[in-house]
């Protein structure tokens, strides 16, 4: 379940900053990044089992009736993009925050950067 949430994450993140935006700057990057850092994390709680070899995998049935399932996979490589993605994500809102001017529109900036990461 662990594997889905990852890449759900930065999805339901994406919620956040169009709905945060109006608390300042601060908030709705805090927020962005919370998703970013948490899925972050999960992924880091996967790792040592990826690394010792194992492929971690989940599946959940969608509609049995008819045999649709999301299957989820974790191995070496999948681990090393998840990584660079939601690691490079998060240094991008870190760094948006304070370099892009009042005048642009940050919330929509953060909401397809979140969306950009779940699509990645």
């Amino acid at each position: 379940m662990t594997l889905a949430l990852i890449a759900l994450l930065p999805f339901v993140g994406a919620l956040f900053p169009g709905l945060t935006i109006r608390a300042g700057r601060g908030v709705c990057a805090a927020f962005a990044a919370a998703f970013t850092a948490l899925a972050l994390l999960l992924l880091a709680l996967n790792a040592p089992a990826v690394l010792r070899g194992e492929v971690i995998q989940t599946r959940i049935d969608w509609l049995p009736q008819i045999g649709l399932s999301a299957n989820f996979m974790l191995d070496g490589l999948g681990l090393l993009f998840a990584g660079l993605i939601h690691g490079i994500g998060l240094l991008i809102i870190l760094y948006a925050r304070f370099y892009l001017s009042e005048a642009d529109p940050f919330g929509r900036f953060l909401t397809f950067l979140m969306l950009f990461q779940g699509a990645m």
